[in-house]
């Protein structure tokens, strides 16, 4: 999982917010962060995908000069 300081989302490259996590590869295809949103799921707790173009790290990759992926975002929302 990406760490929140280093991910701007696309809105006027805002900060993302405490309910906001990032991820290099898709959560819902992991299989402890799968059983774990279902879990949550079914208890209330909703995620909503934020779409990829949304997301710029600004994290520069020591590997090739790039930035480090940041290809999936999830916002928590909690019914009430």
């Amino acid at each position: 999982m990406s760490d929140k300081q280093h991910v701007r989302i696309v809105e006027g490259y805002r900060t993302a917010n405490d309910n906001e996590f990032f991820f290099a590869h898709d959560p819902r295809r992991t299989m402890g962060y799968r059983d774990l949103f279902d879990y949550l799921e079914e208890h209330g707790i909703i995620f909503e995908e934020i779409p990829s173009w949304q997301l710029k790290s600004v994290v520069k990759s020591a590997h090739n000069f790039g930035y480090e992926r940041v290809e999936h975002g999830v916002r928590v929302i909690i019914k009430k």
